[in-house]
This record gives C-alpha cells, sequence and structure tokens, in this order.
C-alpha cells in the first residue's frame, strides 16, 4: 500500500518537472541571446576590418619599399653624364618645393643604353661609328655620353656614323681620350617625380612616359644636406657642431651645393579603421597639412598610415 502510495507521488513530481519555461522567461531568454550575438557579430566585425586594413597596409608598404629603390637609384644617378642644361631636368637635380602639398623632383642622368661602338675612338677622332641597340635603330642623335664620361653632340653622318661637336663653346674637339671597341654610347633620360594627392598615385615620369610607382602616397617632401664652400663636409645648418637632421633645409639655395637628399614618402590606408584614431597629421620637413586649403582631420584620423625616409648621395652632384 505505501509503496502504490509512493509511486504516485513520483509521477506526480515527475509531471511538475515537466513544465516549459514561461513566455516571461523565454523574452527574456531571447533578449539575451541577441544581445550576445549582437555584441560578438560587431566584435568580428570589426576584427575582420582590421585584418583587411593590416593586410592593405602591408600590401602598400612593400609597394612604397619597391617605390623608393627606384626613387633613391635615380637620385644616386642625377647629373651622370649630363653637361649642360637637359630639358625640365636642368644638370642634374632640380627640385620643387611645397609647404602646401607634396614636393617634386626632377632628375636628369645619361640612362639609356642607346649602343656600342663598332670601331675604337681615338683621341681626336670627331667622327664616331656607333652599332645601335637595336641593329634596326639609326644612331642616337642630340646629345650623346661616351661611357658617361664624355659629352658630345651628335649629328648622323651616313649608316652608323656620327659627327660630334663639344657641347660647351669653345671646348676642345675630339673625344678626348681613347674608347675601346664596345664601349657604351648613351642618351640621356629626364626624370620626374610627382604625386597626385587625387588619386593618391607616386607617378615617375620618363621623357613623357608616365608610370605608376605606388598607390596610397599622400605625400612626398625632399630635404638637402648642402657643402657650400666646397670643403667636403656638410654644412653646419643648425649650429650644433656637428651632423644632425637639423642640417637639411627644404630649399637648397645652389643646386650644385646639394650632397644629400632626405626623401619622405607618407602612405595611407584606402579603407578608414574606426578603431584607429590619430590626434593629428604628421608634419613632414616643411609641409604641415593642418595649413593645407580644406584641411579636415577626419581625411586623417580613421586611417591607418606609415612614413618611410631615406638619405641618398646623388654621387655626380658637385663633381668639378
Amino acid at each position: 500500500m505505501n509503496m502504490s502510495k509512493n509511486m504516485t507521488n513520483k509521477s506526480i513530481k515527475l509531471k511538475l518537472n515537466q513544465n516549459g519555461f514561461t513566455l516571461i522567461e523565454f523574452m527574456i531568454a531571447t533578449a539575451v541571446f541577441v544581445s550576445v550575438i549582437a555584441a560578438g557579430s560587431g566584435f568580428f566585425s570589426n576584427l575582420n576590418r582590421s585584418a583587411i586594413v593590416n593586410e592593405e597596409m602591408v600590401d602598400m608598404q612593400q609597394d612604397i619599399r619597391m617605390a623608393m629603390v627606384t626613387l633613391v637609384r635615380d637620385i644616386s644617378m642625377a647629373g651622370y653624364g649630363i653637361n649642360p642644361s637637359f630639358g625640365a631636368c636642368g644638370t642634374g637635380l632640380t627640385p620643387t618645393n611645397s609647404n602646401t602639398g607634396p614636393d617634386a623632383i626632377a632628375v636628369a642622368s645619361m640612362s639609356n643604353v642607346a649602343g656600342t661602338l663598332g670601331v675604337a675612338a681615338l683621341t681626336g677622332a670627331t667622327q664616331l661609328t656607333i652599332l645601335a641597340s637595336p641593329p634596326a635603330v639609326v644612331p642616337p642623335l642630340g646629345q650623346i655620353s661616351i661611357d658617361g664620361i664624355k659629352t658630345v653632340n651628335a649629328v648622323l653622318s651616313a649608316g652608323n656614323v656620327v659627327n660630334i661637336t663639344p657641347v660647351l663653346t669653345g671646348a676642345a674637339g675630339g673625344v678626348g681620350e681613347n674608347y675601346a671597341i664596345g664601349t657604351q654610347i648613351l642618351t640621356p633620360s629626364c626624370i620626374q617625380y610627382t604625386v597626385d594627392t587625387a588619386t593618391r598615385t607616386l607617378n615617375r615620369n620618363v621623357d613623357g612616359v608616365v608610370s605608376l610607382l605606388a598607390n596610397g602616397v599622400l605625400d612626398m617632401q625632399f630635404a638637402y644636406a648642402l657643402d657650400a664652400n666646397d670643403d667636403n663636409l656638410i654644412d653646419d645648418t643648425d649650429g650644433n657642431g656637428t651632423f644632425s637632421a637639423g642640417d637639411f633645409v627644404s630649399v637648397p639655395a645652389t643646386l650644385g651645393d646639394i650632397r644629400l637628399v632626405r626623401v619622405s614618402l607618407f602612405i595611407q590606408s584606402a579603407r578608414n579603421n574606426t578603431n584607429y584614431v590619430l590626434g593629428a597629421p604628421l608634419t613632414l620637413e616643411d609641409h604641415d597639412p593642418t595649413t593645407d586649403v580644406g584641411y579636415d582631420i577626419i581625411n586623417y584620423s580613421p586611417f591607418r598610415s606609415r612614413v618611410l625616409t631615406r638619405i641618398v648621395r646623388p654621387r655626380n652632384i658637385g663633381l668639378p
């Protein structure tokens, strides 16, 4: 009898325990669940955006490093074989300074290999036999350089033969020294570097042919260390008694005094990142972006940015 009552009581308890959640409990649980999912979704969304921006910056930094290698190489060769002025590029290095936007620079050098000497040229020679490259091309005319040493004016005579005359009025004729068969004949290039702030691109213009070097470039600035008295020492511009960053100037008084060029490239991500806050844009050399026309911090603050700086010595500037 007691056993039957116990069984009945257990059945009642089991039935009571089988009751589900109330509507209020279900609504509260659903609200908590939705809140957790929403918070997690926002977190992962920001995390994903940050990952995309980081990947973008890595690619941009690789591009800008490669662009800097090209820029440094061209500046280091500025003035090689150039005498006298060559078009927009001057005698080697022609900077354009701006304190309200990106700087620009023009570089001239004998960097195009047009061919080689087909016949040895002796000291007093006034004609050169040039094996053009490719062979079907007419030998170069105008200003040419023999192995980057002797710059002369060339006028086609016949076939592969050109007549040469001095570049400078009153200079001695001929090639000046002996040159062997196979010596390179070089023609000049005028290379101009500019930044297009509308497209945020660094562009390289070689004799009128423009190519894109890097994306995401917002600014390019140059500064110059000088040797005005030709004592083979960098001028102590800031007066601290030693070579330092303060010895660089934004506008060199005499281009021939330039001994070092400091190049700075400022890059910025294309996508903004709300987790990234920049107090104020970086001032590069004499360019303070906060003074630019139409300046707005919102164009800088939510974006990742990097600055790459190199110092290069133009080896052919200031030589006797």
